[in-house]
């Protein structure tokens, strides 16, 4: 499976980091219906798995679907669900653990340009509001189908710009788009006048899609094949799309308030090793086999999940609680350079060292400045701490460098 991986490191440099992490995860249920309790026992498996905080399904027929997987294929005990919202065609659904998530409302979005209910579910977890969204956009190619797509992104980002400045939100779904240079992605991404509804891909930090969409050709195209979630078979049954792992159709795309906030983005069952094929042929290490199995059986589609972290990676010593701090690390993902924004006073000096997830420290410096910028063209892609250090008290902050 896919895995731009931001593991925290719990225990470093002498302080702990206590990782409060939410994994959402959103997966297209193949018109999951009242009737379709054979598939009751594949989708148990797949979800003990992932062991998801919040579910966020599309392709949900009824109410007797929602309540089944509650009460079947998870934990009525640990989950809730929100109640079942019959709308156009087939339908979304979001479960949820209640020791993390607390439900407050639903609102779906069902404009006439709409072919399909967009549900906007509002949330607090960890004591931070947070905004879900499951979409599920016109299928095929063709331009009518384009243009359809891109009327269906157009309400929902003119929706998004409804919410204040920093407001932290997640859109997921099957969004049936072929590559970055559909016009339908592109609004996602845009860089416009009213930028509050936003979306930023976890795939493309740097932006590349955006300034180059031909690099964003992810149908059928093998260079992309780690990105993958239709279809995990190459026969037909039960319905669905056949053909192999050969298409992106399932994104999950945050806020800029929630971009430095991903720890992991993962394409459940690809390991980047069945391009144009079912996912039982052959070794699939991704996962257990009778997971594999599962996801072969139970749909069309590879569920993605994200994990976010709401508590940002800051340890400040209690002598001086108000004093030295990170206030801000961008770009993050970064390729290479990174600035540091501090709060450090004029005069003052800080002690500066970059680690990597074991602990080994792999850089150090002094700084006097408040801000500054960092080149680091020889460190391979992966996670590091950044560490500040000013006298006693000390800031650090998780950074992600992807080349």
């Amino acid at each position: 499976m896919i895995k731009v991986r931001y593991l925290f490191l719990f225990l470093i440099l002498g302080f702990s980091l206590n990782a409060e992490s939410l994994k959402i995860v959103s997966y297209n249920m193949l018109k999951f219906s009242d009737d379709d309790t054979d598939r009751l026992d594949e989708l148990a498996i797949i979800l003990d798995h992932i062991q998801p905080d919040i579910l966020l399904c599309q392709e949900i027929v009824d109410a007797t679907a929602v309540n089944n997987i509650l009460t079947q294929a998870l934990n009525a005990g640990d989950y809730a669900a929100v109640p079942f919202h019959d709308g156009y065609d087939t339908d979304n659904a979001m479960l949820y653990r209640k020791e993390k998530v607390q439900f407050l409302q639903a609102f779906y979005l069902d404009d006439y340009g709409l072919l399909r209910n967009i549900a906007e579910y509002k949330i607090v977890a960890y004591g931070d509001t947070v905004f879900l969204y499951s979409a599920h956009l016109k299928a095929s190619t063709g331009s009518d189908n384009v243009a359809r797509r891109l009327t269906e992104m157009t309400i929902w980002r003119e929706h998004l710009n409804n919410h204040k400045t920093g407001t932290r939100f997640v859109c997921v779904g099957d969004w049936n788009l072929y590559k970055a240079a559909e016009p339908a992605y592109q609004k996602a991404v845009a860089d416009e006048e009213d930028n509050d509804g936003r979306m930023y891909d976890p795939l493309d930090p740097d932006g590349v899609w955006i300034n180059n969409p031909a690099a964003g050709n992810w149908h059928d195209n093998y260079a992309h094949r780690h990105l993958h979630t239709q279809s995990p078979r190459t026969t037909q049954f039960g319905g669905g799309a056949t053909g192999g792992l050969d298409d992106r159709f399932d994104f999950v795309l945050v806020s800029e308030a929630l971009t430095d906030r991903v720890l992991e983005y993962t394409v459940v069952g690809n390991d980047g090793n069945h391009f144009n094929t079912n996912i039982l042929n052959g070794e699939n290490s991704s996962a257990p086999a009778n997971v594999i199995q599962a996801l072969h059986d139970f749909s069309d589609h590879l569920p993605v999940w994200i994990e976010l972290y709401f508590e940002p990676v800051s340890v400040i010593s209690a002598v001086i609680p108000e004093q030295f701090q990170i206030i801000s690390a961008y770009p993050n993902p970064f390729n290479n350079t990174i600035t540091i924004q501090t709060n450090l006073q004029p005069g003052e000096k800080a002690q500066i060292f970059l680690y990597d997830l074991s602990g080994k420290k792999i850089w150090s410096g002094t700084t006097f400045q408040q801000k500054n910028q960092y080149n680091f063209p020889d460190l391979s892609s992966g996670i590091y701490l950044i560490h500040y250090q000013q006298d006693r008290a000390k800031s650090a902050r998780r950074i992600t460098l992807l080349k």
